[in-house]
Order: structure tokens, then sequence, then C-alpha cells
């Protein structure tokens, strides 16, 4: 968690980890039964966490964007919002 703090504060440092990273796959792959080893990973965990988040069918998807587009429909608020953590606001 630590070490993900850092990476958003320091772009180099993120750019240096995702180089590492994609070495690392790209050493994977070239290794004897690495590519069915990325494929397999893929399929298990990149695959399901996708259609989780997406939708399994089409049909979704257009029902999950409908339903949103609804909600997000009208006037922006520009009034000020109630402050949650304290007592009412004095004018």
């Amino acid at each position: 968690l630590q070490q993900s703090v850092q990476l958003m504060a320091n772009p180099s440092l993120m750019r240096e980890m995702t180089r590492n990273a994609d070495r690392a796959i790209g050493q994977l792959d070239a290794m004897p039964g690495g590519h069915s080893a990325l494929v397999q990973a893929h399929q298990e965990f990149a695959d399901p966490l996708y259609q989780a988040l997406s939708g399994s069918a089409g049909q979704q998807i257009t029902e999950n964007m409908t339903a949103y587009s609804q909600q997000t429909e009208g006037n922006p608020n520009t009034s000020a919002l109630p402050n949650p953590w304290g007592g009412p606001a004095t004018p």
C-alpha cells in the first residue's frame, strides 16, 4: 500500500515500475510454457473481472448506461451542499 502511494506521488518511479512489470511479463512470455500461463491467468482473472464490471451481456451494458444517463439528467447543482459533520449553517 505504501509503495502504491509512492508511485502516485512520483511519476518517474511509476514509469520505472511499469517498465519492470512489462519486462517481467515479456520474459515470462519467452519461457517455455510461459505464454500458456499468461493466457490462463488472463482467463482466470482478467476476463471475469471485466465481465463483472461491464456486465456479462451486451444488453446488461445498455441497461446500465440507460440507468446512469437517467440519473445524471438535468441541470448541475449550483447550490451549496449541507455540511454532514457540522450543525446547520448560519447565513
